[in-house]
């Protein structure tokens, strides 16, 4: 009697398999999958990653290229006169490729200037009209 009472509780609940090392993988790579040899990035991960910075470079240089001129500008400094103006200042001192306008916006961002107004007898750093030629190909 007490074998079948044995038998009918062991059908009724699930005998845990015995622990072997085979068994543990197994329970191990159906809980967090497949083991997997590789390690660190993929070749096609790396490509990506650099094409991908350089093309962020290029247009950023593109886009920069086009529009940026060079940081480095020649100047001079004026004595303000009594009938000069910030647009009387910018038109004597052209900067090639430039408007007016931006030319006086240069000139008072040189001299740190609020306003138009200027001060007779002031001094004040313009770009030069045009930059001396220094390259030796042309000597």
């Amino acid at each position: 009697m007490h074998d079948a009472a044995a038998a009918a509780y062991a059908a009724r609940v699930r005998v845990p398999e015995p622990q072997t090392s085979t068994s543990v993988i197994r329970r191990l790579e159906q809980a967090r999958g497949p083991r997997c040899d590789h390690v660190g990035p993929r070749p096609w991960e790396i490509a990506l990653v650099v094409a991908v910075t350089l093309s962020i470079v290029v247009v950023t240089l593109l886009a920069g290229g086009a529009t940026h001129r060079s940081s480095v500008l020649l100047t001079r400094v004026v004595r303000v006169g009594a009938a000069d103006t910030l647009w009387s200042l910018a038109q004597s001192n052209p900067v090639p490729g430039q408007g007016t306008a931006a030319t006086v916006e240069q000139i008072r961002a040189f001299n740190g200037l609020r306003t138009s107004a200027l001060t007779q007898g002031a001094t004040l750093r313009v770009p030069l009209a045009e930059a001396p030629d220094r390259s030796y190909a042309s000597r």
